[in-house]
């Protein structure tokens, strides 16, 4: 019998909670498709309101929630099924967090979006984030810093394909580090995708950067953050490997020291091989050398690597001996 009034209790607090959970009916205009209803669907979901439901034959959605949680789904479903392009006036702010609306005006291409939407969770760390592309939109929902700095990357990459642009990099505190960047760097010289993810490949294997991913544009991007001076090894990487050389380039060393670093010394070569030749120059490398961070690009021809001194000698020996 003594456990009655705390049975009685819970049930009380349940009642209080149904209660306070009501539902909304939301009629989809835009884009009376299947598709576009359940990237609705599932957009609302990523933002963590998760009852929600949908009648495709009636083009509707239904939600249950919260008063905040319902408030949060009539702001969105209202700027997406806006005819008026523009992005919301202020984000919605909901628990702390910020819910923000990107419409997408120089991003075409469903593979460009895609792309952006990854930048979102692998470079800003957001994970909350979906697209919808009847509006060419993408919504987040993260802390304040992170909606900052996703508004920031929209505006350097969500340009026209023949904008003027160059470097651009800004201070963003990192999770692990006092002092990080976030850099958007855009390539001078085209390469094809597989030349883009190449560039990725050696940022990570060559530079120790794991945040980062490819912007295919047109105009082509690299983007990433990391900690410094990571970023200003990625950033060098990046500037050598974004090159046409001419000869004299071509006979200059190309290296990039970082101390305290249990491998200091970064170098890039310029090859004049072919691809197959590089490849198996780079397993030589690799075998006898003992060098593991070290990739090689084929659009570009460019062999990047980065060891201790004693290391970086044996490898520079090596494709000397080969002619390069």
């Amino acid at each position: 019998m003594a456990l009655l009034p705390r049975v009685a209790a819970v049930l009380a607090l349940s009642t209080v909670a149904l209660a306070q959970s009501t539902s909304r009916t939301f009629h989809l205009n835009l884009d009376p498709s299947t598709s576009g209803l359940n990237e609705i669907v599932t957009l609302i979901r990523t933002l963590d309101v998760n009852t929600v439901s949908a009648d495709p034959s009636q083009m509707t959605v239904t939600v249950s929630g919260s008063n905040d949680e319902l408030a949060l789904a009539a702001w969105l479903i209202e700027q997406l099924e806006s005819t008026d392009p523009r992005p919301a006036v202020a984000p919605f702010t909901i628990n702390n967090d910020s819910v923000r609306i990107f419409f997408l005006s120089h991003t075409p291409a469903q593979v460009s979006m895609n792309e952006f939407v990854t930048i979102l969770r692998t470079v800003a760390d957001i994970q909350r984030v979906f697209n919808y592309t009847a509006r060419r939109a993408v919504v987040i929902r993260t802390s304040t810093a992170n909606a900052q700095l996703a508004e920031w990357l929209a505006q350097k990459l969500d340009v026209a394909p023949d904008a003027h642009v160059a470097v651009e990099r800004i201070d963003f505190r990192l999770s692990r580090c006092a002092t990080g960047i976030v850099e958007v760097a855009f390539l001078s010289h085209p390469v094809s995708q597989m030349g883009l993810n190449e560039i990725v490949t050696t940022l990570r294997a060559v530079g120790d950067i794991q945040r980062v991913f490819t912007h295919s544009g047109p105009p082509q991007a690299i983007v990433f953050a990391s900690c410094d001076p990571q970023a200003h090894l990625a950033d060098w990487l990046f500037q050598q490997i974004d090159q046409v050389p001419a000869a004299q380039l071509r006979a200059e060393k190309h290296e990039y020291l970082m101390p305290n670093s249990d491998a200091p010394v970064a170098r890039v070569y310029y090859l004049n091989q072919d691809v197959q030749s590089s490849q198996a120059l780079v397993t030589t490398i690799r075998s006898v050398a003992k060098v593991p961070r070290i990739f090689y690009c084929g659009d570009s021809r460019t062999l990047s690597l980065r060891a201790t001194p004693d290391l970086v000698a044996i490898a520079d020996r090596i494709i000397q001996e080969r002619g390069q």
